[in-house]
């Protein structure tokens, strides 16, 4: 379900579009802050381990 300010996007094909993706993400307000790479590991390996799909 998209949330009010969501909508949906076009596709990215190029760089530039990937980068003008993430400067409209790190532009949202929000109290979150983006996990280091090392917690997304954690949380994708505890996954696996319960038996979760490695897709």
């Amino acid at each position: 379900m998209l949330m009010k300010q969501q909508q949906p996007s076009d596709p990215l094909e190029s760089t530039a579009d990937l980068d003008a993706f993430f400067r409209t993400c790190d532009a949202f307000e929000g109290p979150m802050v983006e996990p280091d790479w090392e917690e997304h590991l954690m949380v994708i390996n505890e996954t696996l381990e319960r038996g979760g799909s490695k897709t």
